[in-house]
């Protein structure tokens, strides 16, 4: 699987070393094992590396540990509602991030309105 940066065309990315840290994290997906929590965090690269590419994943409560993860793996080919997938060169775990916020109702909540 090879991710695609979508960046400024003054950009050059593709041979960087974030680059190839994020194709490797992206294909370390499938190695994950399931936890309790259904909240994974992976990271790529040293502590002191500007290049450090770190990611978490996190799903839906209703799912299955092993659903969560194959949400997780597919969460890096297509958007999805059930999981999320941040990944960032900048430090993320332990920084919560509370914008921009996407608010989605449940099929219930839909036929409430």
């Amino acid at each position: 699987m090879r991710m695609v940066l979508c960046l400024s065309p003054q950009s050059n990315f593709s041979n960087s070393s974030f680059s190839k840290n994020l194709n490797y994290l992206v294909s370390s997906i499938h190695c994950l094992t399931s936890n309790t929590y259904c909240f994974y965090n992976l990271s790529v690269g040293t502590d002191s590396d500007q290049e450090r590419v770190e990611a978490i994943g996190f799903c839906n409560r209703v799912l299955f540990r092993v659903d969560c993860l194959k949400c997780i793996a597919q969460a890096t080919k297509n958007l999805t509602t059930n999981c999320i997938f941040r990944y960032s060169n900048k430090p993320i775990f332990k920084k919560p991030k509370t914008f921009p916020v996407l608010e989605a109702l449940n099929p219930e909540q839909r036929h409430r309105r």
